[in-house]
């Protein structure tokens, strides 16, 4: 961990949910992958920094999408407003007011 003189092997590892990436370091440091220790890198991080970080969102940056797709169950109607909430404050997409390409 830190700076090397050479190159150095690296790996970047992709877990599909997030909670299992202290899982993976821990096996990774145990020797139990191939008989060796390999050092994570990073595994300290909490995962929303580490993907801002990776996909260059930085602070109140807006994010810029190519393709939306909302998942199920998408509302039928808006949901009661949360305290210090008014309407129009933030965009609730319903079944009616969400494009048809994103259903």
């Amino acid at each position: 961990y830190g700076f090397h003189k050479s190159e150095e092997f690296f790996a970047k590892i992709y877990v599909y949910d997030p909670k299992d990436l202290s899982r993976v370091a821990n096996v990774l440091l145990s020797g139990a992958v191939l008989g060796q220790t390999f050092q994570p890198f990073e595994a300290h991080v909490p995962y929303l920094l580490k993907f801002k970080t990776d996909y260059n969102l930085h602070g109140m940056e807006h994010v810029r999408l190519s393709k939306v797709c909302l998942r199920d169950p998408v509302p039928e109607s808006e949901l009661p407003f949360a305290a210090g909430m008014s309407e129009g404050s933030y965009p609730v997409w319903t079944r009616e007011s969400a494009p048809q390409s994103w259903l």
